[in-house]
Order: C-alpha cells, then structure tokens, then sequence
C-alpha cells in the first residue's frame, strides 16, 4: 500500500508496525511520519517507510544569495534570502550579514530594506552567515531614506534618488539595478 504522507499523519500503532526511515515514534505509541512523503507498507514484515518526495533545499557555504535586509542590530544585518545560486527558494531562510571592513556609519554600507547579493562564508551555531566583500557581493537596489524611492546609482557607491534628489552612500554590487535574472543569465 502506498499513499502519500504528510509531516506528523498518523501511520498506525507500533503493535501494528515496525517505524523505518521517515518515521517516528509519539509519546502514545504511534508510528508518525516525519515527512511529506511517500508512506509503503510492507503488511508481511509490519514495517513503514516513508520516502521523502523531495529533497529539501538547504544553504551551503559558497553559495550566493540574494535577499533583503529586514533588520540592523549594531553592524550586523538580518537578510530575508530569497534566491540562492540564480534560483528562487521555495521557503524563507533568515542570513546574518557583516560588513565587509570596518566601518564607523553601517548606513553608508547597507540599509534596512535594500536588497543584497551576498556570499555564504559560515554556518556556525546554525546560522547563515553572509559576506559582501568583493566587487561582485553587495547592495543591488536600495530605496531612499527620505522618500522611499528607489536610488539610482551614480559614482562610487553614491547613490541619488530620482524623485527627490536625497543622495547615499552603499556598498554596492557591480549587478546594481540589474533584476536577479538579469544576475545569473535568465
């Protein structure tokens, strides 16, 4: 018998069943799935496996990201990632990001809201942490703090806002103004 399963669904008592992978046991005594998966039973040898029916993606070091920064503690930003290797993720991943050199105003480095392209370097203490360092890595479109406006980028990492004239200061990516498709060839 084969059906498919979701995280937690009851499969049957462990009287009834031998739990193998993609199964667990509860503190009542059943045999629960731990996936969304593929449920066989095998009713001759009272065993249950669940399949996963697919592999769940994960961030790994090296690979490139592209997220928004939702939040600035300090120097340190909260990034929402969004992309990772030119391909949207189908779930949210939460990146810790620093700056790439010591800086007195991490304003002039990256803001709440701005999108960022970004380097995984750790996965230490189950956390994601992001690099901008290098031309390729950093801020690739960024709003205006005093209207909200996306900035146009103008000279060395000076940014000027079309509509009302505000001009920043980012580190940005040589892929500023550029869609993540655009990034990665689509």
């Amino acid at each position: 018998m084969n059906k498919i399963v979701i995280p937690g669904e009851k499969i049957g008592a462990i009287e009834e069943y031998i739990g193998l992978n993609g199964t667990y046991e509860d503190s009542d005594g059943n045999i629960r799935s731990k996936y969304f998966g593929i449920l066989s039973l095998n009713l001759e040898k009272h065993e249950a496996l669940v399949t996963r029916i697919r592999k769940p993606v994960l961030i790994e070091v090296e690979d490139e990201v592209i997220g928004r920064i939702f939040n600035i503690s300090g120097v340190f930003g909260y990034v929402k990632i969004e992309v990772k290797n030119g391909k949207p993720l189908d779930r949210s991943f939460i990146g810790i990001l620093y700056p790439p050199q010591v800086v007195r105003e991490i304003k002039n480095v990256y803001n709440v809201g701005d999108y960022i392209l970004a380097r995984v370097v750790s996965l230490k203490n189950r956390a994601v942490h992001l690099s901008i360092a290098g031309k390729k890595y950093g801020v690739i479109k960024a709003f205006c703090r005093a209207c909200g406006s996306m900035l146009i980028k103008k000279i060395d990492g000076i940014l000027k806002c079309h509509k009302c004239g505000n001009m920043e200061r980012r580190k940005i990516s040589i892929h500023y103004g550029k869609e993540w498709g655009e990034i990665y060839g689509y």
